[in-house]
């Protein structure tokens, strides 16, 4: 699990501007050029905007599963990732690739 901002404060948006979404996103292109299959999770709008900046890496070797992050769902009154397929779409596919499944 990984925070684009890599640092965070209480109000979320304090960080922001630093520059580290950079690195991160740097090191989110690293990870998908290479070909063992990985998970990512991209919870929130921010997370699925940095996926889709790293694109076509992910496609075919990788699985990239999104949703609401679960700060902003609950304070929308939702269950955001939490409530979401990611964490059995994630077992599925290391299972598919002969990897062990992650007890939740």
């Amino acid at each position: 699990m990984l925070n684009l901002f890599l640092t965070s404060t209480q109000d979320r948006k304090a960080h922001t501007k630093i520059g580290w979404q950079k690195i991160t996103i740097d090191i989110l292109k690293m990870l998908a050029k290479d070909e063992s299959p990985k998970v990512f999770m991209a919870w929130g709008a921010t997370a699925k905007k940095a996926m889709a900046i790293v694109g076509k890496e992910v496609e075919h070797k990788h699985l990239v599963v999104a949703a609401a992050s679960p700060i902003a769902a609950e304070e929308k009154g939702g269950e955001g990732s939490i409530g979401s397929n990611n964490f059995s779409d994630c077992n599925a596919f290391l299972k598919d690739k002969q990897y062990m499944e992650i007890n939740w």
